[in-house]
């Protein structure tokens, strides 16, 4: 299964959760994120409120699609074009106020 960040963009955090999207590699999160984290460039996927960072140092997209009620963290591979399927709860921690 694959959800689109749009998709996202419009469901609140329990209705993530109730579609399982943990099993496919989204985790959310309620909260602020920070503006800068030591190592990593912010950027702005769209004008939806969606940020990214990137490390110069990984090939990894680290990417924030906002929903209704918190954020849903993604990582994108930007080598093999796709997310990953699996992501650790405390992954975005690093990220969230």
């Amino acid at each position: 299964m694959t959800i689109k960040n749009l998709t996202i963009n419009k469901l609140t955090n329990a209705e993530l959760d109730d579609l399982g999207c943990f099993g496919i590699g989204i985790m959310l999160y309620a909260g602020q994120l920070k503006t800068m984290v030591k190592g990593f460039k912010t950027c702005s996927l769209d004008g939806n409120g969606n940020i990214s960072f990137e490390n110069e140092m990984e090939d990894y997209r680290h990417e924030f699609i906002k929903t209704l009620d918190g954020y849903a963290y993604r990582i994108y591979d930007q080598i093999r074009g796709e997310y990953f399927k699996q992501v650790q709860p405390t992954e975005g921690l690093i990220f969230i106020r």
